[in-house]
């Protein structure tokens, strides 16, 4: 005997089994987002590393050239890429040392608070204001 297509059962998810698969999904996302910032976040600050290695160097060639360190990337020519996370500057410059600072251009993990990061002539990589 051959059912008929109006007897025929229809098969498919309930709305209780697609509710539950989006309530997994939320939880998993809710889980992986803070991992996925803190990556993101570790990953500027090694943007700003590098970025802090490229200008130290340009402040000891202009140290070497006229025996201070300059008081502006200005004043050495040195020029920043387009598009960068971070606002670069030299806090503080004499002729034995000097300060670089990097302040956040924006809120990364929506927390208020804008990184502020600097390196001094020696290479210490100081975190001062945490985002």
């Amino acid at each position: 005997m051959k059912k008929s297509v109006l007897n025929k059962k229809l098969e498919g998810f309930t709305l209780t089994e697609l509710m539950v698969v989006l309530v997994i999904i939320g939880i998993l996302t809710l889980i992986a987002l803070p991992r996925f910032m803190d990556n993101a976040v570790e990953a500027y600050r090694t943007e700003v590393k590098l970025h802090f290695n490229s200008i130290k160097g340009d402040m000891n060639r202009y140290r070497m050239q006229y025996f201070k360190y300059p008081a502006s990337l200005e004043d050495m020519r040195h020029r920043m890429p387009e598009g960068l996370k971070y606002e670069y500057s030299v806090r503080t410059a004499d002729k034995t040392t000097f300060v670089l600072e990097a302040k956040a251009k924006e809120d990364f993990d929506g927390d208020g608070d804008l990184d502020i990061i600097t390196l001094d002539e020696k290479g210490n990589f100081n975190i001062e204001q945490e985002d």
